[in-house]
């Protein structure tokens, strides 16, 4: 084995990983990778990588064993277990170890990069990112990167989770999130994401430790509407079901509060409105009752009407449910306890009409929308939505003249009338 070989090797590696160059099939890698090493066993490959390396320097050498593996896995995906003993044996896991974290940490290397765009800069809220795009973290994509990592972690665990820190591509985390990797984050690295400035990384934390409540939630809820009919045997055992994800939920719940406790109330407060507003069907209502501790409450209206996460009248309903439903655990349970956050709700809704965003028509759904709603809303609360939407009215260009010479204006604040008369409708009536 000599470096013009491992340069051969990288060149072929590298189309699998460049998107602006066509992917070359399985096959024909496998046989040009068969090629290159002339079909010499991985035994053989690894004994003369050790030697060539040793005359090396270190970061060439750890590009240089990274290089070697990707193609032999790349060879054969099977081939994780074998590895790991043979790069133990010759001293080559920590050096492997060194490769990946060059190719994952952004380095200023032009030749040894790695980079994957991701849409979540295009979400507000990032944990419905991380829930909408759950399966598609390019794994298989980039498998033999993936099995490279496996056999890192084989041998020595802790050394993934200072990787998955340093990665930029985020692929270790994302890919950990969903079990892809089969590997288990550490309490200590759960609590890295939840207090990292990176937004999604925080995310991505909570997705980690409200993984099992999710589930659990999901499959209580899925049993309160079944109505069980298909005989007794099969009744008991989804009532057993339902009774162990209960015991899950009281498992998993004081486990959740205490990492919130070692986040700051604003990071808090975010992920938490990211989560009710994700987890649409249903949360647990100690959810909503931390979410709305008079602590949070600033933090909460900066939420509402400051971070763009309510998008639709759908948003609005499940986070004023939240609110409005559950009772505060310090007493403070009166509607005037809560009037900034009702007040947060209609600035939100004052803006949907204002900037005319996220409400575009009045039919039948965002009419039941917004009744629900307005059952919510305390009377002073409607009363300044019902004030703006009358003043509203009045700048409107809707008259015969303004369909003659402003007709583009018109067809604009046509609809608007339409939403806002809909709206005041509902509100007076």
């Amino acid at each position: 084995m000599n470096l013009q070989l491992v340069a051969e090797l990288s060149k072929l590696i590298c189309l699998n990983h460049n998107p602006a160059i066509p992917r070359i099939r399985h096959n024909d890698i496998k046989r040009t990778i068969n090629g290159l090493l002339n079909r010499k066993s991985n035994t053989t490959v690894i004994k003369e990588l050790s030697i060539l390396t040793q005359s090396i320097k270190e970061q060439n050498k750890n590009k240089t064993i990274l290089i070697v593996v990707l193609a032999l896995i790349r060879r054969n995906l099977d081939c994780v277990d074998e590895l790991s003993k043979l790069l133990v044996k010759y001293n080559l896991i920590n050096p492997l170890f060194g490769g990946l974290k060059l190719l994952l940490s952004g380095g200023k290397s032009k030749t040894f990069t790695f980079q994957v765009k991701w849409s979540d800069d295009l979400f507000k809220n990032k944990y419905e990112w991380l829930e909408r795009f759950k399966g598609e973290f390019h794994y298989w994509e980039f498998i033999e990167l993936f099995q490279a990592i496996k056999i890192v972690h084989l041998v020595n665990p802790t050394n993934i989770e200072k990787l998955a820190k340093e990665d930029k591509t985020k692929l270790i985390l994302l890919n950990m999130l969903t079990r892809s990797l089969n590997i288990t984050p550490t309490d200590e690295l759960i609590e890295w994401l939840l207090n990292d400035s990176d937004e999604l990384n925080q995310n991505i934390g909570l997705a980690f430790i409200t993984s099992k409540v999710s589930f659990a939630v999901s499959e209580i809820l899925n049993y309160k509407r079944t109505n069980s009919h298909f005989g007794e045997e099969y009744n008991k055992q989804q009532r057993k079901i339902y009774i162990g994800n209960l015991k899950l939920l009281k498992c998993e719940l004081p486990k959740i509060e205490l990492f919130f406790g070692k986040c700051d109330d604003k990071t808090k407060v975010s992920l938490l409105v990211n989560y009710i507003l994700s987890q649409r069907e249903g949360h647990p209502s100690i959810f909503a009752r931390w979410l709305i501790e008079a602590d949070n409450q600033e933090h909460l209206i900066s939420e509402i009407k400051n971070n763009g996460k309510l998008r639709t009248l759908r948003d609005i309903l499940v986070l004023l449910s939240a609110i409005s439903k559950t009772r505060r655990s310090k007493g403070e349970t009166t509607n005037a306890s809560k009037l900034p956050l009702y007040n947060a709700i209609v600035d939100t809704l004052i803006a949907f009409v204002k900037i005319r965003s996220s409400l575009y028509k009045w039919e039948e759904q965002e009419q039941n929308e917004f009744l629900d709603i307005c059952a919510m809303l305390p009377k002073q609360s409607k009363k300044k939505l019902s004030r703006f939407l009358r003043q509203e009215l009045e700048t409107l260009a809707v008259s015969d003249i303004d369909r003659l010479l402003r007709y583009k204006i018109y067809l604009e604040d046509e609809r608007k009338l339409q939403i806002i008369n809909g709206m005041l409708n509902i509100l007076n009536g």
